[in-house]
C-alpha cells in the first residue's frame, strides 16, 4: 500500500493527516484499485475547488457539489471532449463520499434528487457524441507474437510472457495480476502470492487454480478462483505458472516477479503494459490494451462453441458484462488459430 500514491484521498485539503495503523485499516477495506479511483475523483474535485472559489474546508456543501457536477460534466455550455462522462461523474461523486467516509465528515445529500437529473442530463448529451472504446481481443497469432518475443528477453520481460498467458487463458483483468509496486513487502489481500497456486490432475491435463483476492467484482473477504488448463503447446498457461514457481523457489512471494541480485522485484501494470505496447506499435498490433487478453480469451471460447455459462463462470462474470467481451472471429482467424494451438509444441525458456 503506498500512501503517498493517494494524498488528495488522505488529505482534507487544508490539512495533511499523520495516517496511523487505524486509517490504513479503514483503507484496506476498499481495494486498491478503488482507492486509487477514489483519489482521481477527489483531485478532481479539488481541480474544480481550486479554480472556482479556492477556498475549501471539509464538508462540501450540496451547493459545491452541483456546481461541481456542471462544471466536470457535459453540457450545452461544454459539449466538447474535455469535460468527463457522466458515469465517469459518478464514480467522482462516489470517490467524495467515500473521502468524507474515511475523514470523518457527514456527506450532504439534500441536493440528491437535483444532483441526479443534472447526471441525468448529462448523460443524455453523451450520447452525442462517439464515446465509447470497443475493447479490442488479442487473438492466437498476436499473442504467440508476444509470447516468443518477451521470452526472449530479460527477467522481468519473461514474467511478463508467463503472466500474459495467465491473463489470456484465465481471462483476467490485467489490474488484478499484476502488483501495485515494483518492490518491497506485498499487501496479500490484492496481492497474488506463489501460495496461491495450486495444481490438481483431471483424466485429460492439469488443472492449475490461483487463489484472487481483492478481485474487481469481489465481495469484501470474498475469494474468487481462476482455474486454468493444461493446453499441449508452448502458450500452456500452466507450464507458464510453473516457470514462475521454479523462478521463485521455496520463496513465498508475486508470483509475476523475479529476483534480481537477491531483490524481489514485482510486476507491474505500468510495466507490464510499457513492455507490450513496444511491441504492438512495431508489429501495428492495433489497439491492444490490457483489456484485451480477457476480451480475446472470452472471444476464442465464444467462437470455438463454449456454452456462455461455462466462459461467465471461468471469466468469473455475474451479468451480461460479458457480452462486452465477446468478439467476432473471421474463419481466417479461426483456421490460424487451430493451426498454431496444434502446432506450436516446443517449449518456451
Amino acid at each position: 500500500m503506498e500512501l503517498s500514491k493517494i494524498p488528495h484521498f488522505t488529505s482534507t485539503r487544508t490539512t495533511h493527516i499523520p495516517l496511523n495503523w487505524k486509517h490504513k485499516h479503514i483503507i484496506s477495506a476498499w481495494s486498491w484499485s478503488t482507492v486509487l479511483s477514489y483519489n482521481a475523483g477527489v483531485k478532481k474535485f479539488l481541480n474544480f475547488i481550486t479554480q472556482t472559489s479556492g477556498y475549501f474546508s471539509l464538508p462540501a456543501t450540496t451547493k459545491q457539489l452541483f456546481k461541481f457536477c456542471l462544471w466536470a460534466g457535459r453540457t450545452d455550455t461544454a459539449p466538447s471532449t474535455g469535460p468527463i462522462t457522466s458515469k465517469t461523474l459518478t464514480k467522482y461523486l462516489f470517490a467524495i463520499q467515500a473521502w468524507h467516509l474515511f475523514h470523518g465528515f457527514t456527506y450532504l445529500m439534500e441536493s440528491k434528487a437535483q444532483i441526479n437529473l443534472v447526471l441525468k442530463a448529462c448523460a443524455k448529451k453523451d450520447t452525442e457524441f462517439n464515446l465509447k472504446k470497443e475493447k479490442t481481443a488479442i487473438h492466437i497469432p498476436q499473442l504467440k507474437v508476444l509470447v516468443e518475443l518477451l521470452s526472449k528477453g530479460d527477467k522481468a520481460e519473461k514474467a511478463i510472457a508467463n503472466l500474459m498467458l495467465v491473463t489470456f487463458w484465465g481471462m483476467c483483468r490485467m489490474k488484478e495480476v499484476t502488483y501495485s509496486k515494483r518492490q518491497g513487502k506485498l499487501c496479500r489481500t490484492d496481492s497474488i502470492m506463489t501460495s496461491d497456486v495450486s495444481f490438481r490432475r483431471s483424466k485429460t491435463n492439469t488443472i492449475a487454480t490461483i487463489s484472487l483476492r481483492g478481485a474487481k467484482t469481489a465481495k469484501p473477504g470474498e475469494v474468487q478462483i481462476i482455474k486454468l488448463s493444461s493446453k499441449p503447446n508452448k502458450l500452456c498457461p500452466v507450464a507458464a505458472i510453473l516457470r514462475r514457481l521454479e523462478e521463485a523457489g521455496n520463496s513465498d512471494t508475486s508470483l509475476f516477479g523475479f529476483f534480481e541480485e537477491g531483490i524481489r522485484n514485482h510486476i507491474t501494470r505500468e510495466i507490464a503494459m510499457l513492455k507490450i505496447s513496444q511491441i504492438t506499435i512495431s508489429r501495428a498490433f492495433p489497439g491492444i490494451t490490457g483489456h484485451s487478453f480477457r476480451v480475446g480469451g472470452a472471444s476464442l471460447r465464444h467462437t470455438l462453441g463454449i456454452p456462455v455459462r461455462h466462459i461467465c463462470n471461468l471469466g468469473r462474470w455475474k451479468s451480461d458484462s460479458y457480452k462486452l467481451y465477446i468478439k467476432p472471429y473471421e474463419q481466417e482467424d479461426i483456421d490460424n488459430a487451430l493451426i498454431l494451438l496444434a502446432n506450436n509444441s516446443e517449449t518456451l525458456v
